[in-house]
């Protein structure tokens, strides 16, 4: 048989380059668009997830990974909310603007910048997205994410959300690690730490309002000598979720992967002497990415391709606020807006092309083929944002900075998992333990890891009889 893998144009969005059959078209993006899309009726047929409204471009802080390179003064009126929320429940009647089908579970993002220097802004789109919802009707879940650096929370209205809207509302105080960690990049414009603003509002909200504690960590090369003892201070703190994450844009040395896969094996090691595996979730314990299952998957793992909309003052609208020019070099660029809720957004208008372009996005049209052929490619990040700041379009993906991260996080996952497994093997506790296979190649690991390390980690993930 031809090995038409070779010619990555042949699949489009709707082979499977596993079986090398055609599939159902991907009707689960949000821009999907058919051969007959012009047909009035498959313009409701766009789903929409995520609703995000920036509410201000502007912050407080100067976080040195933030992508957002363009902070100005610019905020959302109410009016610009209330018209994103109407045209998200198709209650323009205007044929200028397509109409978009609600998720069976919504989220209303509130962004910036810092969302709650307009904290009575956001109280009033809430507000008003809730009276929608009632009054529409529709059998869906809905939330809110506010992600927030934790310095306008004890605002007043800040404090009316969280308390008005706390069984619907999931606020992310940014925490990143121990003080030395958080303030060697979470800074103000005056070059001053925010930890204690920051760890303040963590705190209250923690006590008074979720069950369960949780924290996200912004990993970057500046802060990356901390990542131990932050999450071992998070651990002790009692913190259950500790969600973790590397910005993209930096370069990751193989050195610096090595640094973060000995620091995850010291963490595991650490989280298991004090008995606390099934009570922290951690990413290294995570076996969603066992590619295995799903190597071939053609999802892009980026909600910017097509299941969201995202809405900046003066009602610009994007697919994702990293392809607009507050996150661009050139601040003033167009980038790729898909139109404007005063003007007009209509998938077959002026921003055809645009929509055009986010429907497409996938593996196999953002991938180099070494990539796309890659062992740990199924769960390798795809930002459309990131490729588009880089190279002008989104149809190019360049993973130069962050894989050799991504490799280190696989086999530190190869590790801990395979630990938890080793104590517990012989357990008559019912819970079904089982190896964690060790499949990243070797070629990969050893300029990471060393070949010693991988060898212990091929025997590590090794059944026993």
């Amino acid at each position: 048989m031809e090995n038409i893998l070779l010619d990555l144009n042949f699949f489009k969005h709707n082979i499977d380059p596993l079986t090398y059959r055609k599939n159902k078209p991907n009707e689960d993006s949000g821009f999907y668009v058919p051969d007959d899309f012009d047909k009035a009726e498959n313009k409701y047929k766009r789903q929409i997830r995520i609703l995000s409204l920036m509410l201000t471009e502007d912050c407080n802080l100067r976080c040195t990974y933030c992508f957002e390179l363009h902070k100005n003064p610019r905020k959302m009126t109410l009016d610009d909310a209330k018209r994103a929320i109407d045209i998200l429940f198709g209650d323009i009647d205007d044929e200028r603007f397509a109409k978009f089908a609600v998720d069976k579970r919504i989220c209303l993002n509130l962004m910036g910048g810092e969302p709650l220097l307009e904290d009575k802004l956001a109280y009033d789109a809430i507000k008003y997205f809730e009276k929608k919802i009632n009054d529409s009707k529709i059998d869906i879940d809905w939330i809110v994410w506010i992600p927030t650096n934790g310095t306008y929370y004890f605002s007043e209205y800040s404090q009316k959300i969280v308390n008005e809207f706390g069984n619907r509302l999931e606020l992310v105080v940014s925490l990143d690690g121990c003080k030395e960690c958080h303030d060697s990049c979470r800074i103000h414009e005056d070059g001053s730490g925010s930890y204690d603003e920051a760890k303040k509002a963590y705190d209250h909200y923690r006590k008074n309002h979720i069950k369960i504690a949780s924290s996200k960590f912004t990993i970057s090369p500046f802060n990356l000598k901390y990542f131990e003892k932050s999450l071992k201070e998070f651990v002790d703190d009692g913190v259950i979720n500790i969600f973790s994450n590397w910005e993209q844009e930096d370069y990751y040395s193989p050195e610096l992967a090595n640094q973060y896969y000995k620091a995850c094996v010291n963490i595991t090691d650490y989280i298991l002497k004090k008995d606390l595996e099934f009570d922290v979730r951690c990413s290294i314990f995570n076996r969603s990415t066992d590619i295995a299952k799903d190597q071939w998957s053609n999802w892009p793992m980026c909600d910017g391709c097509g299941h969201e909309l995202s809405i900046f003052p003066g009602g610009d609208v994007y697919s994702c606020n990293r392809l607009a020019p507050i996150s661009l070099k050139d601040k003033n660029c167009e980038g790729m807006k898909l139109g404007n809720i005063w003007e007009g957004l209509d998938i077959n208008g002026k921003y055809k092309e645009n929509f055009d372009q986010v429907s497409r996005v996938d593996r196999v049209n953002t991938s180099p083929y070494k990539c796309y052929n890659c062992p740990l490619s199924s769960h390798c990040n795809t930002c459309i944002g990131d490729s588009y700041y880089k190279h002008g379009t989104i149809f190019q993906k360049d993973t130069i900075e962050s894989c050799n991260m991504f490799i280190a996080d696989h086999l530190a996952r190869i590790y801990a998992i395979n630990m938890i497994y080793r104590k517990h093997e012989q357990d008559d506790s019912g819970y079904f333990f089982k190896s964690y296979k060790c499949y990243v190649p070797k070629s990969m690991a050893i300029p990471i890891i060393g070949e010693d390390e991988y060898n212990k980690l091929k025997l590590l993930s090794k059944e026993r009889i």
